[in-house]
């Protein structure tokens, strides 16, 4: 999706990094010339807020397994240290969302 704009000379200066919120607000401003370009964008980027939008419901259903047994005391000891999120502490990495959810229907 980064190729889409940066092919038609739009080049992100507004940061360091992508997929930021100023980066994402950035794609969402560009208007790109060929018409099927900018509907495939749009189209990625709908695809993106859809994701993000799983994701969201995935942290809430994870935080509701972490309130209760057998969770909810290993998760509140873990969640004391810096760093050990709901995720982690349910048994996923810190770079997959849905790893927790497959350890806590494994037990």
């Amino acid at each position: 999706m980064v190729r889409a704009p940066r092919s038609s000379g739009h080049i992100f200066c507004e940061g360091k990094k992508s997929w930021t919120k100023i980066h994402r607000a950035w794609v969402r401003r560009q208007r790109l010339a060929d018409p099927l370009a900018q509907s495939a964008l749009e189209h990625m980027l709908a695809h993106l807020d859809s994701v993000d939008a799983q994701i969201a419901a995935i942290d809430h259903q994870l935080d509701e397994i972490a309130h209760t047994d057998p969770w909810c005391d290993p998760v509140r000891w873990l969640s004391c240290f810096r760093g050990i999120t709901t995720i982690i502490a349910l048994g996923g990495s810190p770079r997959s969302a849905t790893s927790g959810v497959s350890a806590a229907r494994a037990s």
